[in-house]
């Protein structure tokens, strides 16, 4: 995922990107230069209970609030409970808890996450 890094402080940035905003862990050796778009994958740091997931009709995105609230679309769940989605062009692999519901595929969720981590791909 493209990403456009706003502020930092110690090692979290502030970013804007094709799928919105958030507040990010950075983890990369240096912080990138503000303002300039670098590739990162993002990693919820936090597995979501099913319980903590809603189904939604919106378009998959990161909106920022105290924490931020991530919507991906499903592309896959798998039994060991990995969930792949797919937010702004960019696949967010993570893990959950719980037994997650039927009939995901397709369909846009939501969660809030407190914690997520931008690594840099070199790209």
């Amino acid at each position: 995922m493209q990403i456009v890094p706003v502020a930092h402080s110690s090692y979290q940035i502030q970013f804007t990107s094709a799928a919105g905003e958030a507040v990010v862990g950075w983890k990369g050796a240096e912080l990138p230069t503000l303002g300039e778009a670098v590739d990162v994958e993002l990693e919820i740091d936090d597995a979501p209970d099913w319980s903590e997931i809603e189904v939604v009709d919106a378009e998959p995105g990161l909106h920022r609030t105290p924490d931020a609230v991530v919507r991906g679309r499903v592309v896959a769940v798998d039994e060991d409970g990995v969930l792949t989605l797919s937010i702004a062009g960019a696949t967010v692999l993570l893990e959950t808890r719980g037994q997650a519901p039927d009939g995901l595929i397709g369909t846009v969720i939501q969660f809030d996450a407190a914690r997520i981590s931008a690594y840099p791909t070199g790209i």
